[in-house]
């Protein structure tokens, strides 16, 4: 991780550093920005997101479902990973 000052505002940003699995944001919230493919996508916490390689739809808060093509975000809802 690093620091930088943002010189517009002066606020200092946290810039983060890509991990084994991504970037990720702060504990807890569960962003993974390295593509994943559907069979890799952990039971995780509610709103935890994630962009899959393989999904088999497109179609916005559909049940994500592996051994497509298309590139697609999705989120976890608790129960389900969904596009979105």
């Amino acid at each position: 991780m690093s620091v930088s000052v943002n010189e517009i505002t002066s606020q200092v940003i946290e810039v983060q550093t890509p991990g084994p699995q991504g970037i990720q944001g702060p504990a807890g919230s569960g962003s993974f920005t390295t593509p994943l493919t559907v069979g890799q996508l952990p039971a995780s916490a509610q709103g935890t997101r994630a962009i899959v390689t393989d999904s088999t739809t497109s179609t916005f808060y559909a049940v994500v479902s592996g051994g497509g093509t298309l590139v697609v975000p999705c989120f976890f809802d608790g129960t389900f990973w969904r596009v979105g």
